[in-house]
């Protein structure tokens, strides 16, 4: 499977999570986005 995660940018929206985190690192239902 070939996949493009658009995961650029400074991630304003999410501030208070990307403080210290990147948001392909977030988690969302117990896995980090890139674990998707």
């Amino acid at each position: 499977m070939k996949v493009l995660l658009l995961a650029a940018g400074y991630a304003t929206r999410l501030y208070p999570l990307t403080l210290d985190t990147p948001k392909p690192l977030l988690p969302v239902a117990g896995k980090t986005v890139m674990g998707y």
